[in-house]
C-alpha cells in the first residue's frame, strides 16, 4: 500500500515554499492536516504524518473536486470554490488550485470554518502560481 508520495514521485518533489505554504495553512486554519494532491489524484504535499495513507486521502481530495466541480456544471452554477463535508468528528474543506491540484483541509468541529474556508483560498492562489501545470 502506498503511503509516501516518494513511492510514486510522479514530478519532481513539491518546491519547498509549496510545502511550507502547507505548513502555515495547517497552523493558520487551526487544520488537524493539510493534502495538496493534482487534480488526477498523485499527492503532492501533506502534513499528514509518514504512516498515513497519502495516495488514498489524495485520491478522495481529487475525487471529491471533481465531483463537485460536475454537479456544479450540472446545475448550471459558473464554478465550484469549496465543498464542505461535514463528519461526527470534523469536516473536510476541499478548494482547487486552478486545473492543476486541490487542498483539502482536515478541521476539527471547533475550527473557525470561515477562516479556514479564507486562509485555504489565500493559498491555493499563492499555490497554483507556483506548481506547473498538470495535464
Amino acid at each position: 500500500m502506498l503511503t509516501n508520495p516518494e513511492e510514486i514521485n510522479p514530478q519532481p518533489p513539491a518546491d519547498r515554499s509549496v510545502r511550507t505554504l502547507v505548513q502555515e495553512l495547517r497552523r493558520q486554519a487551526g487544520a488537524r492536516h493539510v493534502i495538496l494532491a493534482r487534480r488526477d489524484g498523485l499527492p503532492v504535499a501533506t502534513t499528514l504524518p509518514a504512516a498515513a495513507n497519502l495516495a488514498a486521502y489524495s485520491h478522495m481530495a481529487a475525487a471529491i473536486a471533481g465531483t463537485s466541480d460536475m454537479a456544479g456544471e450540472q446545475l448550471q452554477f459558473k464554478s465550484h470554490e469549496q465543498t464542505i463535508v461535514d463528519f461526527d468528528s470534523g469536516k473536510a474543506l476541499i478548494v482547487g488550485c486552478g486545473d492543476s491540484a486541490v487542498i483539502m483541509l482536515l478541521l476539527p468541529h471547533e475550527a473557525n470554518l470561515g477562516l479556514a474556508i479564507v486562509m485555504a483560498k489565500r493559498a491555493a492562489e499563492e499555490i497554483r502560481d507556483l506548481l506547473p501545470p498538470w495535464k
